[in-house]
């Protein structure tokens, strides 16, 4: 996909500086607003020369009208979306973001290299680290929190999506893989989230997952936060990060969690771990202080019926001592989502996820439809997109 230099929408021109990154999906830049030099974006084009006969990728639409429906400081912000069909060449799908400098990956593992230069001996928590890790937190809780009052389940938060903006304020990035959700739950995908950050109830094949599996991925980069950046359950395959997640916060049984018997991916003869959570994770996390551990061990619980929610884990005492009054809290700032025709086909049908959602297809924006009913859904899902513009993204 060649970029030109000059990219032009309906509102502006852009001045492309750099590319950023590429790969199946497209290709990211950094621009500039041709009327506002000093306000610099991130330009991402969608590659969409397979997908003629099809119209735009169905992922691709659902995580651009997610990105428009939510508005919050710790959500990377989308100014505009460009489509158009030039006679002489394939679709053009464009979307442009607010500039973010870093991902929270690249910042843990700098800033520990430079904490560890000025305390070479650093084995326990102190003062200076533990604040910054409260900030990010809170910043990650926050807008998370956003997502899910407004049903919005993010299903792959890992560090990489995590997003440092030019004001030094954390982003969630990344909604490919995102979903609206409501009650009763309908039956989702096992292909979301990088299998380290992935909830127990996910690998163990339930049926039907809520928020509390982002909940679960927040618990995961909050222990790397305490680790120098290194994944707290860097497993090699499903049946190793179950147990490492075992060994590290005790097998479940039916009286901790009622149901996980009747899971596909359960096996009785699994090996029987004592629960030791707190410990454990005060032997994985020696940076954490006794309050950052005790939020740790309530996000990172395997039944998700009793992991924390976002909101509540915002009200943990570890957050006390920090100054709030900078932040806008999610329940101040509750914009209703706005979602289109488009999205709602996808959330109006229950058995939605034969659409397999894996990390390759998002980045390809392929996907596999699997039955009739499936080819019947997809041919209305390409009306709908067919009849779509810009302003309705």
């Amino acid at each position: 996909m060649q970029v030109s230099s000059i990219v032009k929408t309906k509102s502006t021109t852009y001045v492309v500086l750099q590319e950023l990154g590429s790969g199946t999906y497209g290709r990211v830049v950094k621009a500039y607003d041709q009327n506002d030099p000093k306000k610099l974006v991130a330009i991402k084009f969608f590659h969409l020369e397979e997908h003629e006969e099809e119209g735009v990728p169905a992922t691709s639409i659902r995580e651009l009208d997610i990105l428009k429906s939510l508005k919050h400081p710790n959500i990377v912000k989308l100014f505009e979306v460009h489509y158009s069909r030039p006679s002489d060449g394939p679709p053009l799908l464009l979307a442009v973001f607010e500039l973010c400098v870093n991902d929270l990956k690249k910042h843990c593992k700098a800033y520990t290299q430079t904490l560890r230069e000025r305390y070479p001996d650093l084995r326990s928590p102190i003062a200076e680290h533990t604040q910054w890790a409260k900030e990010l937190m809170f910043q990650l809780l926050n807008g998370l929190a956003y997502c899910h009052a407004h049903n919005i389940m993010h299903r792959d938060l890992k560090p990489q999506n995590v997003l440092i903006g030019l004001d030094g304020i954390l982003k969630l990035g990344d909604f490919g893989l995102a979903r609206a959700c409501r009650l009763p739950l309908p039956e989702y995908t096992h292909d979301v989230l990088t299998m380290w950050y992935r909830a127990p109830e996910i690998l163990l094949g339930i049926n039907k997952y809520s928020p509390s599996v982002d909940v679960w991925s927040v618990g995961c980069i909050m222990a790397e936060l305490f680790r120098g950046g290194h994944a707290l359950l860097p497993g090699e395959c499903e049946i190793d990060m179950v147990w490492r997640i075992f060994r590290t916060l005790g097998t479940p049984t039916e009286e901790t969690w009622s149901g996980i018997f009747e899971l596909k991916y359960f096996d009785k003869d699994f090996p029987v771990w004592k629960c030791n959570a707190l410990e454990n994770l005060k032997n994985l996390c020696k940076l954490a202080d006794s309050s950052a551990l005790d939020l740790l061990s309530k996000l990172l619980v395997c039944n998700p019926n009793d992991r924390i929610s976002c909101r509540n884990a915002l009200e943990h005492p570890w957050f006390d001592d920090l100054d709030k009054s900078k932040y806008i809290m999610w329940n101040n700032r509750v914009i209703l989502p706005r979602m289109n025709n488009i999205l709602s086909l996808y959330t109006d049908v229950s058995n939605d996820e034969n659409i397999q959602q894996n990390n390759s297809n998002k980045l390809s924006g392929k996907s596999s439809y699997k039955t009739t009913a499936d080819k019947r859904r997809r041919d209305s899902d390409k009306r709908g997109i067919n009849k779509m513009t810009v302003g309705n993204i």
